[in-house]
């Protein structure tokens, strides 16, 4: 795939908080940072933005006024991170 185990690991999580969030299976940002092992709600924060440059309020806040049809439809598996 071009990416080690670990980055790998990375960026499936990522996937997932994503999914809970398009989705809003959750009720406090914590809560996902909690289900998907992150050491602290910080982590999750530092994390998430790494990956979209937004923290995951912002995506929330983002999202909901740019929301893709993609994400309407189904929940993007982390491999369609990496061909991009």
């Amino acid at each position: 795939m071009g990416v080690d185990a670990e980055t790998y690991s990375r960026i499936v999580k990522f996937q997932k908080a994503i999914n809970f969030l398009m989705y809003g299976n959750f009720n406090k940002l914590s809560d996902i940072a909690y289900q998907l092992d992150y050491s602290d709600q910080s982590h999750f924060n530092r994390e998430f933005k790494y990956f979209t440059g937004l923290t995951p309020n912002g995506f929330l806040k983002n999202g909901n006024q740019k929301k893709s049809k993609r994400f309407e439809k189904e929940p993007i598996s982390p491999l369609r991170i990496l061909k991009c």
